[in-house]
């Protein structure tokens, strides 16, 4: 890619994870952990329109999954931190995608480390 141009935007939504049984308390608890830097989150890659994330299971296969941008199961979008552009095309963006679910399966997935 040159120099002068720019590959897709990218941003790092940030989410509020949420409790089915009580969907309000965790989001007032990140309320108060926000300002001393903490918090119970959820996170996505938004890139080129299209959103991907890394979760755990006990399946074999991938844990790296699209949805919808700021739109995450489970949880309730918060901000949206722009990470500035992408130095690759639209274009290669799935298949750096590919490789990336082949790397990180469902069962590595590690709240603490991975």
């Amino acid at each position: 890619m040159d120099a002068d141009e720019d590959g897709p935007a990218v941003f790092l939504n940030v989410y509020d994870l949420q409790d089915a049984n009580r969907p309000e308390w965790i989001t007032n608890l990140n309320w108060y952990l926000y300002s001393m830097g903490l918090g119970l989150y959820h996170s996505g890659i938004e890139v080129d329109g299209r959103e991907y994330a890394f979760g755990g299971h006990d399946m074999e296969g991938t844990g790296v999954f699209e949805n919808e941008p700021r739109q995450a199961y489970g949880a309730v979008f918060r901000e949206a931190l722009p990470l500035g552009k992408s130095k690759h095309r639209s274009q290669e963006i799935p298949r750096i995608i590919e490789e990336l679910a082949m790397e990180f399966s469902g069962v590595s997935y590690n709240l603490f480390t991975r």
